[in-house]
């Protein structure tokens, strides 16, 4: 039995080990896009963020959150709702000409759909606006 509880507090320990790590690459990562002063910057960081798998098909809307200072986990579909849709813009949009004309969005984006458990389902790089 002794062995056993030895073994069950390693493996405890051992993941809460494994965390931090990633915990630290999202805090770097939040960190360097607050400062990153360009749409190229900004579009690296997501790369990174993608290849370090802290966004992955699967993975928690909280990460996106954390990464990028949004807040797309407040906006959890309920249960047989359609997917949630969300966009990381990297440049901000550009003024309207005036109050009767929309902003005109440029520039590379993340976009993304979510469910109803917080997971993300699809997820894409573009630079393709309509």
């Amino acid at each position: 039995m002794k062995k056993w509880f030895c073994f069950a507090v390693l493996c405890f320990g051992l993941a809460s080990v494994a965390q931090v790590p990633i915990k630290n690459k999202m805090q770097d990562c939040a960190k360097s896009f607050k400062e990153a002063t360009s749409e190229q910057k900004r579009l690296q960081l997501c790369i990174d963020a993608i290849n370090q798998g802290l966004i992955y098909r699967g993975g928690p809307v909280g990460n996106i959150d954390q990464i990028f200072g949004t807040d797309f986990s407040k906006k959890v579909p309920t249960a047989g709702q359609p997917l949630t849709r969300g966009v990381v813009d990297f440049v901000n949009p550009l003024p309207p000409p005036s109050d009767a004309v929309a902003a005109a969005h440029t520039g590379w984006y993340l976009a993304f759909e979510f469910d109803y458990q917080g997971s993300i389902q699809n997820y894409y790089l573009s630079n393709l606006h309509k």
